[in-house]
């Protein structure tokens, strides 16, 4: 008694349900209880997987140092061509391990070609005077002459990706070689 009450207009039921009882709310996925960043979410981390998959997968290719060398000469490729070689022709290292091999050579000046058949870094130096001849990265189908005349380190990121020649001949890599691997041409 002597209290005022303000009353509402009654509020529509769902059918179905009783007055007064437990109603049930339609909620949509952008409302309350919805889960969008559960699906984005495990989007972004298939995406990420993906990606560090396919870096894994990717061949990497070693920096090579400069040894203070600021000047290297132009690259100056040509396209490969393909040449038919009698047997008997073939060039075998004199030592090898791995990761390197030697090659003689009785002509002076002489000349070593590198021909890609697919992407390989490359660093030639002429050791007697510590000068780089070339250095880059051959594309596939590319080919690099490197003329000289004393004793020459040709370094070779991925050396199943070039054929390799000495003064026409080609030169036989030797078994089991491993990458990075280095081949010295020197006069006999």
């Amino acid at each position: 008694p002597g209290a005022d009450v303000t009353t509402s207009p009654p509020r529509p039921v769902a059918p179905g349900t009783a007055p007064g009882g437990p109603r049930r709310v339609a909620v949509g996925r952008a409302q309350l209880g919805g889960r969008p960043w559960l699906t984005i979410a495990a989007g972004i981390v298939a995406v990420g997987g993906a990606i560090a998959l396919a870096l894994s997968f990717s061949p990497s290719h070693p920096t090579l140092p400069t040894h203070g060398a600021k000047h290297h000469a132009p690259a100056r490729t040509t396209p490969a061509t393909t040449k038919t070689v009698p047997p008997g022709t073939v060039v075998t290292p004199v030592a090898q391990t791995p990761r390197s091999a030697t090659y003689r050579t009785s002509t002076t000046p002489f000349e070593v070609v590198l021909t890609a058949s697919g992407p390989c870094w490359v660093r030639a130096t002429e050791t007697t005077t510590g000068s780089v001849l070339w250095t880059g990265t051959l594309a596939s189908g590319e080919r690099q002459a490197l003329p000289a005349t004393g004793q020459v380190l040709v370094e070779l990121g991925a050396p199943d990706a070039v054929a390799v020649s000495l003064n026409g001949k080609p030169v036989r890599l030797p078994s089991g070689f491993q990458a990075p691997l280095d081949l010295t041409f020197r006069t006999s």
